[in-house]
This record gives C-alpha cells, sequence and structure tokens, in this order.
C-alpha cells in the first residue's frame, strides 16, 4: 500500500493534486486541518493507493467538513503504512455483549406477562446497546469504520456553542481553566468580541490565581463569585459583554453535595448553556457515570480535552450518540487559544478512526 500526504488551500484543489500524481484509483483516507501560527491554518489529506480494507469508510460528506483551510503548501514525501499488530478484542465489549445476551434470555419468558409495547422498547434499548458493543474493535483491536461511520451517520454527534453564557462543568484535573481560558481568547483576541470571565473556583488551592493570570493576558475583566446563590445576579450585570465565560471547580465523584450545588447555581442563570468537559481518554463508564452526575438532561453538550494524550478516541463518536449530547469541542494541547478545535462530524468521525495515531493528527 503506498501512501502520501498533501497540503494546500482548499479541498477540491487537493482531490485533484491526488487524482493527478495518484491516479483514480487513489482514496482518501484522512484530512485534518494543520495551524501555522496563531491565526493560520491549512489543509492536510492522506491519500493511499491499492487499499481494500478503508472503501466506503470516511465518505466525501464528512471527511470534507474538517475546517477552513487557508495557505497551501507542497505534498509530503511517501510514507510507509504503519505495520498491523493483531490485538485481542476489547475485553468491555465482549463483557458487555455476553451481559446484553444473558439479560434477553432472562427476560424472554416474561413476554406473555407485560405489554408487548414495553417488551418491544426494552428489545430497541438492548439492540441499540449490543450494536455500540459489537462496533468498538474490529478483529486487529482496531476502530470498526464502516460501524462508526454509521454512528455518526445516524446520530448528532457534534453541534457549536451557540449561546453568549456558557459554564463547564467536570471532574478534577482535566483542564477546564485552561479550555476557559482558550475560548475566552479566541472570542477576545480572534474575534474582537467583548468577553468577561466569571469563576466559581475558590476552592482549589491557586485556581482564581490562574484564571487570573489568564484573564490579565486576554485583557478581559474576572468575576469571582464566592457564594453561588449569587451567581444569577453578578451574570445579569454583564449584559453589556458579548459572551461571558465561566468557569467552576472540578469534583471529585463523592462530592454530590458541591456538584448538586455548583448545577443549581449554573441553572438559575438565564439562557446559559453548560459544557461538560472531560479528557478523551476516559473509559466509556467513566463517561456516562459523570455525565449522570451532572444531571444528564441540563448538560447542553460535552466537551472532549487531551486529546493528543489519548490512544482511543472512539468514545468522540460514541459517547454523543449514546448520550444524545453532542461536542462542542476538543482541545489537543495547552497553548492558548491555538489548541482548541471546533468539533465537526467529520473530524471526529476521522479522529475516532484513526485510533492511536489521532495524537499525530490533532497536533
Amino acid at each position: 500500500m503506498k501512501m502520501r500526504k498533501f497540503t494546500g488551500a482548499t479541498m477540491k484543489e487537493i482531490v485533484a493534486r491526488v487524482k493527478r500524481e495518484m491516479g483514480p484509483d487513489a482514496m482518501i483516507v484522512a484530512t485534518r486541518t494543520v495551524r501555522k501560527g496563531l491565526l493560520g491554518t491549512q489543509v492536510e489529506v492522506t491519500a493511499a493507493l491499492d487499499v481494500q480494507d478503508l472503501a466506503g469508510a470516511l465518505p466525501a460528506s464528512l471527511s470534507g467538513g474538517l475546517g477552513a483551510p487557508l495557505a497551501p503548501a507542497g505534498a509530503a514525501p511517501i510514507v510507509a503504512p504503519a505495520p498491523v499488530v493483531e490485538r485481542r478484542p476489547d475485553h468491555d465489549a465482549m463483557s458487555l455483549a455476553s451481559e446484553l445476551k444473558a439479560l434477553r434470555d432472562e427476560i424472554r419468558p416474561l413476554y406473555g406477562a407485560v405489554h408487548p409495547s414495553d417488551v418491544k422498547a426494552e428489545m430497541e434499548a438492548l439492540k441499540n446497546l449490543l450494536e455500540q458493543a459489537s462496533m468498538l474493535r474490529d478483529r486487529f483491536g482496531m476502530p470498526d469504520r464502516q460501524a462508526l461511520t454509521r454512528l455518526a451517520r445516524k446520530h448528532r454527534i457534534s453541534a457549536p456553542s451557540r449561546r453568549r453564557v456558557v459554564a463547564l462543568v467536570g471532574p478534577t484535573g482535566v483542564g477546564k481553566t485552561t479550555t476557559v481560558a482558550k475560548l475566552a481568547a479566541r472570542r477576545a483576541l480572534l474575534e474582537g468580541k467583548q468577553v468577561a470571565l466569571v469563576t466559581l473556583d475558590t476552592y482549589r488551592v491557586g485556581g482564581e490565581e490562574q484564571i487570573q493570570r489568564f484573564a490579565e493576558l486576554i485583557e478581559c475583566p474576572l468575576f469571582t463569585v464566592r457564594d453561588p446563590s449569587q451567581l444569577a445576579e453578578t451574570v445579569a450585570t454583564l449584559a453589556g459583554f458579548d459572551y461571558v465565560y465561566i468557569d467552576t471547580a472540578g469534583r471529585s465523584w463523592q462530592a454530590e453535595r458541591d456538584i448538586r450545588a455548583t448545577m443549581d447555581a449554573l441553572l438559575a442563570v438565564r439562557d446559559i448553556e453548560i459544557h461538560l468537559a472531560l479528557a478523551a481518554d476516559t473509559r466509556p463508564s467513566q463517561v456516562d457515570r459523570w455525565f449522570d452526575r451532572f444531571g444528564g438532561e441540563n448538560l447542553s453538550r460535552l466537551l472532549f480535552t487531551k486529546v493528543d494524550e489519548a490512544e482511543w478516541l472512539t468514545e468522540l463518536v460514541e459517547a454523543p450518540a449514546r448520550l444524545s449530547c453532542p461536542i462542542s469541542y476538543l482541545t489537543v494541547g495547552q497553548r492558548v487559544p491555538e489548541d482548541l478545535v471546533q468539533a465537526t462530524d467529520g473530524r471526529l468521525l476521522a479522529m475516532a478512526c484513526e485510533g492511536s495515531s489521532a495524537r499525530e493528527e490533532a497536533a
């Protein structure tokens, strides 16, 4: 298999080069947006010749929506494909499939004792869970591209942020404060908007000082709310700002009372958009647990951080499909504001399919 990387200003231009230099049988297997400095970007495409396994995995309608291209560049030299290493099937997927089969066997004798519509609904739910379990890995331990593509087509896996007041919540250590700074810096420095920062993070040692430094660098005001019950009143006084970003303290799983207090304070704010921030390598069961802990239905978006540190990225497609909560942004490094990526269906699908190579693709 021969693979080459091409870079250019537009997808149309790059596809024409691929067909011209590699022939009509060449296929696009990956696309990404490459940053050049603070503001510049360009499109990079990986093309392959004589590929049998990847046909149809990344349709053009999805792979083509990976960001706004700018400056063109030359094609990269031919690179050799990575060797295929056979891996054992994912233990969690096998375990879940086994449990679902056992559950199906248990409810079969009850079919005559309950209403048929209830049975149908339960079986449909089990079918969806089993479909997600079976698609996790193919026989080589790599993501099932076609199954992930079907999932991405069926569900709303990405959505942009649409509210002027945005809050980030989540467990400790996922980088919420840095992500808030990236969001604010993008609006203030790149778009010229009037931005205010609000922090509820007076619990963590150094938390207030960290966001204060970011506020000074971005040159936007910071408002510290020490009593969560005063948050709605504080935000109401900021009606003159284009955007308001709210940072919250990270909480442990056991801090249920603190999490509830934070959510109550946020939900008292009018027209707020709450994003659950999680590290990209969070296990599916933990994603679901944190989603439920923060009140599921009260969350507007998922936001995955530390994508550059994760090996498996199938949750970028599976989590929003499973939880019916789309992803807004991804973070791929520590730089402010460069390492913040707008989520799109194409980008999420490409990263999920690339698996361990997503670290290089996102950098």
